[in-house]
């Protein structure tokens, strides 16, 4: 196989690019959910409940604010969702609303 005029292989080159036209329409069906959460007390309270919902297969970001009492995930919805958020928080011993 020849080398492009870039010095790659060209069907490498091609590989990349439907590789980040994959990942584009990955993004598209990124859906964002906000759940209150009550029983956090402190920042070890915001880092478990981040633990657990970034273990999540799925989710994208999660951003946790203890003085607003809720969790903000960012999340394919093919993969997660609300009721496994809920699940994962409770076990780890917060209410979700």
């Amino acid at each position: 196989m020849g080398v492009g005029h870039d010095g790659l292989n060209p069907s490498y080159a091609l590989e990349t690019s439907q590789i980040v036209k994959r990942e584009a329409l990955k993004g598209e069906a990124m859906e964002t959910t906000v759940v209150k959460i009550s029983g956090m007390t402190c920042m070890g309270c915001v880092n478990s409940v981040k633990k657990v919902l970034t273990a999540l297969d799925g989710v994208q970001r999660v951003d946790v604010v203890l003085e607003k009492a809720q969790a903000t995930i960012v999340y394919d919805a093919a993969r997660a969702g609300p009721g496994q958020f809920r699940t994962a928080i409770e076990d780890a011993g917060f209410e979700a609303a």
